[in-house]
């Protein structure tokens, strides 16, 4: 697996926070990076690998519950798709 970038995962967030209120969320800084960090490595991977990756979405939704979880996963999907289509 490649090493992310951090300013990839800093975009990430930075645009997750246009969308969402990041202080309004259940997550904890650490969580939140986590899940950034996850959702990038998953961006292209084979199906085995987003599995693996999605198992941290996984064990925030058992601690969150699922939509909360599922939204911002969808998001941080959606943005990571942005950044790589900016950066063809």
């Amino acid at each position: 697996m490649e090493k992310i970038a951090p300013n990839v995962v800093t975009e990430a967030l930075a645009r997750l926070a246009m969308r969402f209120d990041l202080k309004s969320l259940p997550f904890s800084k650490e969580e939140l990076q986590t899940l950034a960090e996850r959702a990038h490595e998953s961006f292209g991977a084979p199906e085995v690998e987003k599995e693996r990756l999605g198992q941290y979405k996984v064990h925030l939704a058992t601690l969150y519950g699922e939509p909360g979880v599922g939204r911002i996963w969808a998001a941080l999907e959606q943005i990571n798709n942005e950044i790589g289509y900016e950066g063809k």
